[in-house]
């Protein structure tokens, strides 16, 4: 037994991950290997030995899985790669996996074994032909296999032209060589029809790691698993739906991330064997609509655009000078990374995902200078993330970096950039931050930077180590039991008279702080004394507590969560038997420990050493057994002013995530109301009056529950009973109406609205159109001057403004007017400010202006205050608009002088209709001003 095997077994026996010093105490205790001076194994040799094998061990920070813990397929893979180690194999690059793609379908049968294989069958060639005439049979496989491969490929099959000669020329070596291999694919549990498409997917996608690893001279691209996990846990659950690679090798990202239901797969690679290998492996895994195309993908040979890129493209190419003048070479670069960049951008549409693994130094070099700056500049690079050294071994030791270009950012992530530092000593899968997770709390080994701050540096580098400088690999890790003063302790204390705040009435009561206290505080910093609500007053008791007289850090799991709370010792509290006190000694500052101890990363040690749920579900001992990342005391400082900072922006998070939540409850009110008001109420009485209406106008009307063959005069005061009616048809218009606001309400979210250009003096020419008939009485004004011919175009949402416009000429028409209005007025004006920054929209009216108990502010909060009349939906919907399209609304106090021109500009008059060349004057009743950003300043 090998070493390798060792780990193997070890791992295979054991339900969960090990550290290295498990499984070398593991295989040591069990006697199942010694080193080569024949003495025990320590961890670092199980660290070397599993990270040389990236195919078939799983590292993931300080822990060792396997890839797959089915014993069946560990034990095939361990038998053929023991036969490569010692073996001659002609051309076992690709006859092996052609053994075992012929052998699956040959077993499973059905569509893909006759479309691809007819009558040749891999049990009848390894049964009967394997000492006669084995390589004919296996040519005539080959020829048959390749005429239907070309009737849906452009792959070509010169690869196994190559592969026939040299078996031709080297028959007797290939019956002995290949024995053993056919052998092990012929007994095994390929034949087993339990054996699912998953599992021998992945075990065909093994067999082409371990070809990688014996040919690792060769072109062929198979991307290492931890970069496939990685990229995995980055790209989260995503709503593709087609999918490009430019360096697709053997199509390991579709395996692992892309789903089979996408409808368009589109995959280049440039390598004939390579495309082979992986087309095969999509074809096993049931992938349908995908396409391998055997192409140098720099020369762009489609138009098509995709939602989701992921790539890792080849390193160190030298390019010919004819990609200079490509049409996606915007930026006319000559380097092959500035180049492939260049195009991943150009393929990904409006709204595309792209996730692109790059050296080093493309984050830095002179080379790559200007597509760091367009990544940066355009606001379309998300994350940096930089990856362990050595994740490539035992292939490659070069450094290498993820790139997630992002064309629709998030709203928070607008402007910025977060970088993540990844290294082999706290590396692990959970720390991975995703294209959708929350940037509120990042982990220590992230940071969020401004593009503007980027962009300040003359090289724009992008290099993560320039940017995550407080924790990277050469930081101590110490316990927290060398930085506690264990001279200072608590005294002990009574709690069994604490009595509640208001029954207190000595002078200097001691406070009692428990969880619940700690939960309240809703800063992390410092407790908060004056929340307390039960107070020590007495000393007679019998459950003895810790008195806290100086500085401490108090700690106390509240859920599945620490809560780490700093106290700053100015007076005596007693902490109840479920919250711990540390202090902290003079090496290290109490809130910086508490910056730490904040960390998901403590809390994932504690959970490794406590799993069970009990309260508390650690001991002080423990909890002192943690290890934490630590600084030096003159730059704990500086790293605090950076935390504080970002606590800060954090806070200012929460609030905003309380508000939205307030929104959403007020948006679910909304919709409850609206349902059952327009169903219960609006629907029946509509339906009714309908009825009596026609009934009214000697109309013969049957319904369900009544039949009207009266005539009018036959009903006692008709006239009163039809103006009663037709009033009440007026109520049903305005609760319509008002139904259609709660809608719009309802509908407005930052994230369904549809922005297009809009030319705002059509959009309210149209409005008025449909108040035809009742502003036949009202001037209205569309300019407040002469020349308000010029068209301004405005990026809005048209439905939400035409809301705005409508309810504001209903407003004045219903609420506006009264007797003393003798000629009245409605009129708008649009024009840009000078800087051309900013368009603004003026809605005013000559009436009697708002009430005077009402306060423009209900305009910015939901509902009706009990001091004022209020808004109502319609203004709440107004000042809901105006912010999601950042802009700002005013309101001009009544009174003003407005001048307006005179002509009766009525959008219902001919075209032929004659201005007037005078002006009015007149005194505003609602002025209300809307203020918009142009569309070059707006990001959509």
């Amino acid at each position: 037994m090998n070493f390798q095997e060792a780990i193997e077994i070890v791992l295979a026996s054991s339900p969960r991950p090990l550290t290295p010093v498990e499984i070398a105490n593991a295989i040591n205790e069990r006697k199942l290997y010694l080193d080569w001076k024949g003495k025990p194994v320590n961890a670092n040799l199980v660290i070397g030995r599993a990270s040389q094998h990236s195919n078939t061990f799983e590292i993931t920070g300080n822990l060792i899985g396997l890839l797959n813990n089915n014993t069946e397929i560990n034990n095939i893979l361990r038998q053929l790669r023991n036969i490569l180690a010692h073996t001659y194999l002609p051309e076992s690059d690709i006859l092996i996996p052609f053994l075992a793609f012929w052998a699956r379908l040959s077993n499973i049968g059905g569509e893909l074994k006759q479309r691809y294989f007819g009558h040749y069958d891999f049990y009848m060639f390894a049964s009967n032909y394997f000492y006669k005439e084995v390589v004919n049979y296996l040519k005539d496989t080959f020829i048959f296999f390749s005429k239907r491969l070309e009737l849906e490929s452009n792959i070509s099959l010169d690869s196994f032209q190559n592969t026939l000669k040299q078996l031709e020329n080297d028959r007797n070596d290939f019956v002995e060589s290949y024995k053993y291999i056919v052998d092990v694919i012929r007994y095994s549990v390929i034949f087993n029809e339990d054996f699912s498409d998953k599992e021998f997917s992945y075990f065909f996608n093994e067999i082409l790691k371990g070809q990688r690893l014996q040919y690792r001279f060769q072109s062929y691209n198979n991307t290492n698993n931890s970069i496939l996990h990685l990229v995995k846990k980055i790209i989260g659950n995503n709503n593709s739906d087609s999918f490009y690679d430019p360096f697709a090798g053997t199509a390991g990202f579709v395996n692992s991330i892309v789903d089979n239901f996408y409808t368009k797969i589109r995959l280049y690679e440039i390598n004939n064997t390579t495309a082979l290998l992986g087309w095969m492996s999509l074809t096993l895994s049931g992938y349908k609509n995908f396409e391998y195309i055997v192409k140098n993908s720099l020369y762009n040979f489609d138009s098509d655009t995709y939602d989701l890129i992921i790539t890792e493209p080849p390193f160190n190419v030298k390019l010919p000078d004819y990609f200079y003048h490509e049409s996606y070479n915007f930026l006319r670069a000559k380097d092959f990374d500035s180049i492939y960049l260049q195009l991943i951008i150009s393929k990904l549409n409006a709204w595309g995902k792209a996730i692109v693994i790059v050296p080093d130094g493309v984050l830095f070099s002179k080379k790559t200078l200007k597509i760091r700056e367009y990544l940066v500049s355009e606001d379309i690079l998300q994350m940096v993330i930089s990856l362990p050294l050595g994740i490539l071994q035992p292939l490659s030791g070069i450094k290498l970096n993820i790139l997630v270009i992002n064309k629709v950012k998030k709203l928070d992530r607008i402007n910025s950039i977060l970088f993540q530092e990844l290294n082999n000593e706290d590396f692990i899968l959970e720390d991975i931050i995703s294209i959708n997770s929350d940037w509120s709390q990042l982990p220590l080994n992230a940071i969020s930077i401004s593009n503007a701050d980027i962009l300040k540096n003359a090289d724009i580098s992008l290099n993560v180590s320039q940017y995550v400088k407080l924790f990277d690999s050469d930081n101590v890790k110490i316990s927290i039991k060398s930085l506690i003063n264990t001279s200072k302790s608590g005294k002990p204390g009574i709690d069994t008279l604490a009595i509640k705040r208001q029954y207190v009435i000595e002078s200097n009561p001691i406070p009692l702080i428990t969880i619940k206290d700690l939960s309240d505080s809703i800063s992390n910093y410092n407790l908060n004394l004056d929340s307390v609500d039960k107070y020590i007053v007495d000393s007679e008791g019998k459950f003895i507590k810790e008195l806290i007289y100086d500085e401490a850090i108090l700690i106390a799991k509240i859920g599945n969560k620490l809560k780490v709370t700093y106290f700053d010792g100015k007076r005596p509290i007693i902490i109840s038997s479920n919250v711990m006190a540390l202090f902290a000694n003079n090496e290290v500052l109490a809130e910086f420990l508490i910056s730490q101890l904040n960390q998901e990363y403590v809390i994932k040690q504690l959970k490794r050493i406590r799993k069970g749920l009990a309260q508390p579900y650690f001991t002080k001992k423990d909890f002192l057994d943690v290890k934490i990342k630590f600084l030096p005391l003159a730059e704990q400082k500086e790293y605090l002013n950076e935390y504080y900072k970002e606590a800060v922006v954090n806070t200012e998070r929460i609030i905003s995530d309380e508000k939205r939540k307030s929104d959403e409850v007020e948006i679910t009110i909304l919709s409850s109301l609206q349902h059952e008001l327009r169903g219960q109420i609006l629907q029946p009485l509509k339906q009714e009056v309908g009825n009596i209406k026609a009934y009214l106008n000697k109309k013969n009307v049957s319904t369900q529950t009544f039949s009207w063959e009266d005539k009018l005069t036959n009903l006692p005061y008709s006239r009163k009973v039809k103006e009663a009616f037709e009033h009440i048809d007026e109520v049903i218009i305005t609760a319509t109406k008002l139904f259609d606001n709660i809608q719009s309400l309802i509908d407005l979210d930052k994230s369904k609205i549809k922005k297009e250009k809009v030319l705002l003096q059509e959009l309210i020419k149209t409005n008025t159109e449909s108040f035809k008939d009742e502003l036949k009485d009202i001037h209205i004004s569309y300019s407040f001057n002469f020349d308000g011919k010029s068209k301004i175009e405005c990026e809005i949402d048209k439905n939400s403004f035409s809301n705005i416009i409508s309810n504001f000429i209903r407003n004045s028409l219903v609420h506006g007017f009264d007797e003393t209005v003798n000629n009245k007025i409605i009129a708008f004006n649009i024009y840009k400010t000078e800087d051309g920054k900013d368009i603004i929209l003026e809605m005013v009216d000559n009436g009697k202006g708002f009430s005077d108990n009402f306060s423009f502010s209900d305009y910015k909060s939901f509902g009706i205050k009990s001091n004022s009349q209020g808004s109502g939906i319609g203004g709440y919907l107004l000042s809901r608009t105006v912010e999601i399209h950042e802009g700002i609304l005013e309101n001009i106090n009544k009174g003003k002088i407005i001048s307006i021109p005179a002509y009766r500009n009525y959008p219902f008059l001919s075209k032929d209709a004659k201005a007037e060349s005078k002006e009015i004057t007149f005194k505003s009743g609602v002025y209300l001003r809307i203020i918009l950003p142009t569309i070059n300043k707006e990001k959509l």
